[in-house]
């Protein structure tokens, strides 16, 4: 089980029968949007680390042959990288994994970390994050309101590499934005306490407890406006569609209607 699942498995309106295509037989291939693919992009150039198709990523021409704005931007980053880890004190040590861990008897958790470095002396792992704008206080993942932020990546994957290396292993998220003003980052530390341990065990033992209960229960959907919309799951009888009020058709209405009951209905009118 990976962190995306069990935030999917925790989240408001999950729906069974998604999370089984999803994450259980891999029917369903979220396409990144945009947005993704920018971050998908920045990563590869600053360390080398290919996304899950294991292609490698060529920024996309507009019609006019011309690369968006946004390139010229995210490169700029690109080289300020170098800079800005001598500047934080942050030495990069080992690249792009795949880890598990043997959480209980029925439960093995799975991570991809970006890579491993040291943060002023201390071994962390360290996610590089991209967005349009790191002041940002919009959506679920707004830099701008970290302490508001669902943290759950940064508390399992701590946990999990630590476990595995039998050491105290930190969490750095390294943010870059390519907004038109400047080009600003901020690197975001988390340790892994007592606190947040136990935050971390209760999500994923409810999301165990889930996972185990929806299965047994054979997948049944939950549909909802907002589970479905963006759902890629095919031959779902149940998927969530909006109810159309019937369209009159005035012009045959009047046609139905006699010449004396419209004269009756404007005398009416008029008296009124």
């Amino acid at each position: 089980m990976n962190q995306s699942l069990i935030k999917e498995l925790t989240s408001y309106g999950m729906c069974p029968r998604k999370v089984k295509a999803y994450y259980v037989d891999n029917e369903c291939e979220s396409d990144p949007s945009i947005y993704m693919f920018r971050g998908i992009y920045f990563e590869y150039k600053i360390l080398g680390n290919l996304p899950k198709s294991g292609e490698v990523p060529i920024y996309p021409l507009l019609k006019r042959g011309r690369y968006e704005i946004h390139k010229q931007r995210i490169d700029e980053q690109i080289e300020n990288f170098p800079k800005i880890l001598e500047k934080e004190g942050i030495q990069i040590i080992d690249g792009q994994q795949e880890i598990e861990y043997k959480y209980d008897d029925l439960l093995t958790l799975f991570i991809t970390i970006d890579s491993l470095a040291l943060y002023k002396g201390r071994l962390c792992v360290m996610d590089i994050k991209l967005t349009l704008d790191l002041n940002s206080t919009f959506g679920k993942i707004s830099w701008g309101n970290y302490d508001q932020m669902d943290k759950l990546q940064a508390y399992m994957y701590a946990y999990v590499v630590s476990k595995v290396l039998g050491d105290d292993v930190g969490f750095l998220y390294a943010v870059f934005d390519y907004k038109k003003s400047e080009r600003e980052y901020r690197i975001f530390y988390e340790g892994l306490d007592d606190f947040k341990k136990r935050i971390m065990f209760e999500r994923i033992n409810k999301a165990e407890a889930i996972y185990q209960n929806i299965r047994q229960r054979g997948w049944k959907p939950k549909p909802s406006e907002e589970t479905c919309k963006n759902c890629k799951v095919k031959n779902c009888d149940a998927r969530f569609r909006y109810e159309q009020a019937p369209v009159l058709d005035e012009k045959a209405l009047m046609k139905e209607r006699k010449p004396v009951a419209l004269i009756e209905d404007l005398l009416e009118f008029m008296m009124d």
